[in-house]
């Protein structure tokens, strides 16, 4: 398993006037960001969530007072140590360990290498 860090969600965009932002999640819903209070090393610190209904959150961060700094971090992906997630049961893995991995086929053809891993949501 690597040590890189694991993203979790990413920011799409400003919500309203006063620094929140909308994040698209890429995990199992907000409940999952919520033991989470520092994203990307410690730069963004989370002290508001909440679900916006369609499937993303809302989040506000100390670091971030107004529309134009939560514009800002449009496309941000907010990542965490992998030590501060739960253990994943066998068979069971993040997305980001799937990057750079070998594709083949099922005779053992070498066809290519992981380079992204698509989330459509539902």
């Amino acid at each position: 398993m690597s040590d890189k860090p694991v993203t979790l969600a990413a920011v799409t965009g400003a919500h309203g006037v006063t620094g929140e932002v909308r994040l698209k999640l890429l995990g199992e819903g907000y409940e999952a960001l919520k033991p989470h209070k520092s994203f990307n090393g410690g730069s963004l610190t989370l002290t508001k969530l909440r679900s916006d209904n369609k499937g993303g959150a809302i989040a506000r961060f100390a670091e971030v007072a107004d529309r134009t700094a939560a514009e800002q971090l449009r496309g941000t992906a907010l990542a965490v140590s992998r030590e501060n997630l739960p253990a994943l049961d066998e068979g069971e893995f993040y997305f980001s360990d799937l990057l750079d991995l070998a594709v083949v086929t099922d005779t053992g053809e070498a066809v290519g290498r992981v380079c992204a891993v698509e989330n459509f949501g539902a």
